[in-house]
């Protein structure tokens, strides 16, 4: 049989067609990979005490929305689990600073090492245990001079640490502290540029779970006045008959 142009350019068609359709199917029936797999961290957030913590909002850092912890302070996080660097086993430290957890009055900076474990359909299960603090409020007072500042003193009995990377508290720049147990003092040491004598300043440590307000007050310098005269009777040394 003889085949025309018109027939051979439909069959061309054809064959291309079949060739396409089949390139698909080898290509959807084979495992589909990505290259950061979207698996879902399975995480459990507990106090010191082992107590869950619900309503605790859990994320990767990478992730703009997070997830709420249920009443077993479980939540099931969506992403890109972070992987060591050779592509192998999650290692805790690297899962704990990409995780982001927040929940009232609880902390991950002084908590334990977090545990790491592998769930019976092979997911990975990350066991964060939170450490609580205190709130403290520290201002200065407005009817002193202006210029006045005040920082927290360094001491080894004392575990705080600044909100907002702030540690300097100003006339119109109050600092909030994040207090830690066991700390029962903290000792501020307030000063100025003129006209007020350096003060160190004693503040309780509020309770664990509470919010303290404290405003910071001194006394104003008092200008020294103060004149040197040679006692009654004696006369001021002079160079005289020695040149």
């Amino acid at each position: 049989m003889v085949h025309g142009p018109k027939q051979a350019g439909r069959a061309a068609v054809w064959l291309v067609a079949l060739l396409v359709v089949a390139a698909g199917s080898v290509f959807w029936l084979q495992p589909w990979r990505t290259s950061e797999p979207a698996a879902r961290l399975q995480v459990t957030v507990l106090d010191l005490d082992g107590l869950p913590v619900p309503g605790a909002r859990v994320r990767l850092r990478q992730e703009a929305r997070g997830v709420r912890t249920d009443e077993r302070g479980h939540a099931a996080v969506p992403g890109p689990l972070p992987l060591s660097p050779d592509g192998g086993r999650p290692k805790p430290e690297l899962i704990r600073s990409a995780l982001e957890v927040d929940a009232p009055f609880l902390a991950l900076r002084r908590s334990p090492p977090p545990e790491l474990k592998v769930d019976a359909d092979g997911g990975w299960h990350v066991i964060l245990r939170m450490t609580p603090y205190g709130l403290l409020r520290v201002r200065m007072d407005a009817s002193l001079l202006p210029g006045l500042r005040a920082e927290l003193e360094t001491d080894p009995a004392c575990d705080a640490e600044p909100e907002g990377g702030r540690s300097v508290v100003r006339m119109s720049k109050p600092v909030s502290w994040r207090v830690y147990p066991p700390t029962r003092t903290l000792v501020f040491r307030a000063m100025g540029d003129t006209g007020a004598a350096m003060q160190r300043i004693q503040v309780a440590a509020p309770s664990v779970g509470h919010v303290v307000q404290h405003t910071l007050t001194m006394p104003r310098a008092e200008a020294l006045v103060a004149a040197v005269a040679p006692a009654e009777g004696l006369e001021a040394p002079t160079l005289s008959g020695q040149l």
